[in-house]
C-alpha cells in the first residue's frame, strides 16, 4: 500500500542551526533532546554500547548527547517495546530536599495526552547518582528559539499557527483539574517538527528550579504557578517569535514594549502588549484562540463544490473535520482478492481551493489505517491531529462495512 497522486509541497531538509543569543540558559542540538537534522533510529556506528537501563527495562540509553542546559543533559534513548528513538533527560543540580517535589511535578507530564504536549513515558530518581531520570518522545527539529533564529523569513501566518498551537497546548493544560501550569514557558522549552510545522511545549516539571535560574533568594517556585504569568510568557515567547528578539522574563515592561515596536502586524502588537499588560486583563487561553487574530477563518463548506467521486460504485464514508484540512474518504467499488481502492480527499480548512485526491489500493489483511495515516503525513505534512483523523476515517469506513481492520500496536 502506497497512496499516490496528490501534490507535496513539503519543505525539507535542513542543517544544525546556531543558538539564540539574550541570554537563553539552554544550549543545543535539539534542545529538551529533540536534534536537528537527523532522521537516524538508534545510535550512531560508533555509540552502540547501552550505557544505562530504565528500572522497568523498556528504555535503553547511549552515551550520544543531544542536548544540554543549565540543570540538565539529554541523551539520546531507544524504547525497546515500540521501537522507536526517545530522549532520556538527567536533571541534576538540585538540593536534595527538592528532589520529592520535582519528581512529583514531572512524573504529572506521564498522564497528559494532547498533540501539543510532548509525551512524557517514564521518570524515576536515580538515588546511587542524586540525579531525576526523564524519557520524552524525542523531537528532530529542536526548539522554537533555534528554528526561529534558522529560519529568519517565515511568513506570518506560520507564526501565527505557531502561537495558536503553543495556545492550545496551554489551553489543555489550564483546564485540567486542578490547572496544570508550566511555569517556565520559553521558546526554547517548545520544540518543532520542521517537517509539518508542528510545535509541542516541554520541559514541564522544572519550576521547582527557577529561583536557582534566576539567582536570587527571594524567588521561589509559587511566584511562578499561575496560569496568568504562563500567558505573561506566551506573551514574550510571541514578541520572540514576531521579531527575533529574545525578552528574559526579568526584563522591565518598557523594554518590553520598546521591542514590540519591531513586530509589523498591528493585531499582533496589540495581543502581546495585553499579555504583557495587567494580570487581572490578560486573557485566558480559550479567550485568545476564539480572539479575531487566532480564530481560524470561518470556511462555508456548504458552499464548497463536493469533491469529484472516483468511477464506479462508490461507498461515501462521510466528511470530517480535521485542524488543516477536512477529509472525505471513498471506495470504488467492493473489495476484490483481499484488498480495496481508497481515495481520499483533503480540502484545505483555510483555503477551499487547494484539494488534494490520494488513490490507494489497501489490503484488508496486511495494511493499517494507522499505515496510511503515517505515508500521508509524510507525503503531505500533515500535523498529528489530522494524521489521528485520517486513521480515524479509515477505521470509520472499515467499521461501517463490518471489513477487517488491522490493528497496528506501534500506534
Amino acid at each position: 500500500m502506497m497512496p499516490q497522486g496528490g501534490e507535496n509541497g513539503v519543505k525539507g531538509g535542513r542543517g544544525d542551526a546556531p543558538g539564540a543569543a539574550w541570554g537563553g540558559d539552554d544550549r543545543h542540538k535539539g534542545s529538551g533532546g529533540h536534534q536537528r537534522g537527523r532522521t537516524r533510529v538508534g545510535p550512531a556506528d560508533d555509540d552502540e554500547e547501552v550505557v544505562e537501563v530504565d528500572p522497568a527495562k523498556r528504555f535503553h540509553r547511549y552515551k550520544e548527547q543531544v542536548g544540554t542546559g543549565r540543570f540538565k543533559k539529554v541523551y539520546r534513548g531507544y524504547d525497546t517495546e515500540e521501537g522507536v528513538d526517545v530522549a532520556w533527560c538527567k536533571v541534576f543540580d538540585f538540593e536534595k530536599e527538592q528532589a520529592a517535589e520535582i519528581l512529583e511535578e514531572m512524573q504529572k507530564g506521564i498522564a497528559l495526552d494532547h498533540p501539543n504536549i510532548i509525551k512524557c513515558y517514564a521518570c524515576w530518581e536515580c538515588r546511587k547518582t542524586g540525579c531525576i531520570n526523564l524519557v520524552t518522545e524525542l523531537f528532530t527539529s529542536g526548539n522554537l528559539r533555534d528554528y526561529r533564529q534558522h529560519y529568519r523569513h517565515l511568513d506570518q501566518k506560520a507564526l501565527k499557527k505557531m502561537g495558536r498551537q503553543i495556545l492550545s497546548g496551554l489551553a489543555y493544560l489550564h483546564g485540567l483539574k486542578p490547572p496544570v501550569v508550566h511555569g517556565d514557558l520559553r521558546c526554547d522549552k517548545i520544540y518543532v517538527n520542521g517537517f509539518n510545522g508542528e510545535v509541542k511545549i516541554g520541559d514541564l516539571g522544572l519550576r521547582t528550579l527557577l529561583a536557582k535560574r534566576y539567582g536570587t533568594s527571594t524567588t521561589s517556585a509559587d511566584d511562578f504557578k499561575t496560569p496568568p504569568e504562563d500567558m505573561y510568557c506566551f506573551g514574550l515567547c510571541l514578541l520572540e517569535l514576531f521579531t527575533k528578539v529574545y525578552v528574559d522574563r526579568s526584563v522591565p515592561y518598557v523594554e518590553c514594549l520598546r521591542q514590540l515596536r519591531k513586530a509589523k502586524d498591528e493585531k499582533v502588537r496589540d495581543v502581546i502588549a495585553l499579555l504583557l499588560g495587567d494580570a487581572d486583563q490578560r486573557p485566558v487561553p480559550t479567550q485568545l484562540l476564539e480572539s479575531e487574530y487566532f480564530r481560524k477563518p470561518h470556511v462555508d463548506h456548504a458552499a464548497t463544490p463536493a469533491p469529484k467521486q472516483p468511477h464506479g460504485a462508490s461507498h461515501d464514508a462521510g466528511k470530517l473535520r480535521g485542524e488543516d484540512y477536512n477529509f472525505v474518504v471513498a471506495a470504488e467499488g467492493e473489495p476484490e482478492d483481499g484488498k480495496i481502492h481508497f481515495e481520499i480527499t483533503m480540502t484545505k480548512e483555510e483555503d477551499p481551493e487547494t484539494v488534494q485526491n490520494v488513490g490507494f489500493d489497501y489490503i484488508l489483511l496486511e495494511d493499517s489505517p494507522e499505515q496510511v495515516a503515517d505515508e500521508m503525513a509524510n507525503s503531505f505534512g500533515l500535523s498529528m491531529t489530522d494524521k489521528e483523523i485520517c486513521a480515524a476515517a479509515l477505521r470509520e469506513w472499515l467499521a461501517s462495512r463490518d471489513l477487517p481492520c488491522v490493528v497496528d500496536t506501534r500506534h
